[in-house]
């Protein structure tokens, strides 16, 4: 012990008999030991602060890292990559989810911008035509009026023209209009007996005025019914047989089945007629898609586009196949 301190003892005093006996004992060793403990706990301590301030760093400066990523990923999308995507890393952390999920929406949002490029190029080459035609009609009818000639026939081509104009633009709405209200349509109980009925009456006179024959086929029993809009199945079935027509020839023999299955009633309109081609299938309900071999018939490629936003306006399901010779269409419905 050093000059001068105090030492310091811890004393116990014990009653054995007539005497008292008083025990001391030094305190310094285990005040040597308190002094060892604390400097280790401080130790501890100043280790752990700066481990947790390194975890802390690396674990901010990993954040930062991604974070740029996902900044430099999406500045290059809006730039006009539509490759561009995400970084997703093994760790699969919460960032990593987030990334997966944005690359989902990136996705459809790239789907979505290629058929919009898509839709307006098909429109402009669709339009282009028609709009030439009325352009060499109007040159026409002025020559003929300079010349002092009659314009009417030139006026009346016009007239069919612009009316053909009109068509596109209305089916173009209908389809918009199809697709952006989702759910609100009629939902009233259509009786597909009934339906299919007056549709097959009115086209059998079509038909028949092009040297080819319409059946109907009914299923026996109760009527099938589903809630929906009965003018929009109509004009989902008028397409149908009306595209059978206008690509059928002389002896096309066309049938309009209504059944009854598990899941729901179906319609199915099929022909005899040329039929298609599978690698044209999965494009025909595309805006403006024509087969190759449609292409001489009239006709501006949105039928079937109508046909398939009413259908899925319905939560039906449409296939295609191959009848050998012709096509069958089938909207399957599933009961409510």
């Amino acid at each position: 012990m050093a000059t001068g301190e105090m030492q310091q003892f811890y004393l116990t005093s014990v009653q054995i008999g007539a005497h008292r006996f008083v025990i001391g004992e030094d305190l310094a060793p285990l005040e040597r030991i308190e002094a060892i403990f604390i400097r280790t706990l401080m130790l501890i301590g100043a280790l752990l602060s700066l481990l947790f301030i390194a975890l802390g760093y690396s674990t901010s400066r990993s954040v930062q890292i991604k974070l740029e990523q996902l900044d430099k990923g999406l500045t290059a999308f809006a730039g006009g990559d539509t490759s561009a995507r995400l970084p997703v890393l093994p760790a699969n952390d919460q960032i990593d989810r987030v990334s997966i999920t944005m690359n989902i929406q990136l996705d459809r949002l790239s789907r979505l911008m290629e058929d919009t490029k898509t839709g307006a190029a098909a429109i402009a080459h669709d339009l282009k035509r028609p709009l030439s035609r009325t352009m060499l009609e109007v040159e026409q009818a002025l020559d003929l009026a300079e010349q002092g000639q009659p314009t009417q026939e030139a006026l009346e081509n016009i007239q069919t023209e612009l009316a053909n104009l009109g068509a596109i633009f209305e089916s173009i709405l209908r389809i918009a209009r199809i697709d952006e209200n989702h759910g609100d349509f009629g939902t009233g109980t259509v009786d597909l007996v009934a339906l299919t009925r007056d549709i097959a009456e009115t086209f059998q006179v079509v038909a028949e005025e092009s040297g080819q024959s319409l059946t109907l086929v009914l299923p026996e029993g109760d009527a099938p019914v589903i809630r929906g809009d009965a003018g929009m199945i109509a004009q989902m079935l008028a397409n149908l047989l009306q595209n059978a027509v206008t690509h059928g020839t002389a002896g096309n023999r066309i049938t309009l089945t209504l059944s009854k299955g598990l899941s729901g009633p179906a319609l199915a309109v099929s022909d005899t007629g040329p039929g298609l081609a599978a690698a044209d299938r999965d494009k025909v309900f595309d805006a403006f898609y024509r087969a190759d071999a449609a292409r001489s018939n009239a006709g501006n490629g949105l039928g079937l586009t109508l046909v398939k936003s009413i259908a899925d306006r319905h939560g039906a399901q449409i296939t295609l196949a191959d009848t050998a010779p012709g096509l069958s269409v089938t909207v399957q419905f599933t009961d409510a």
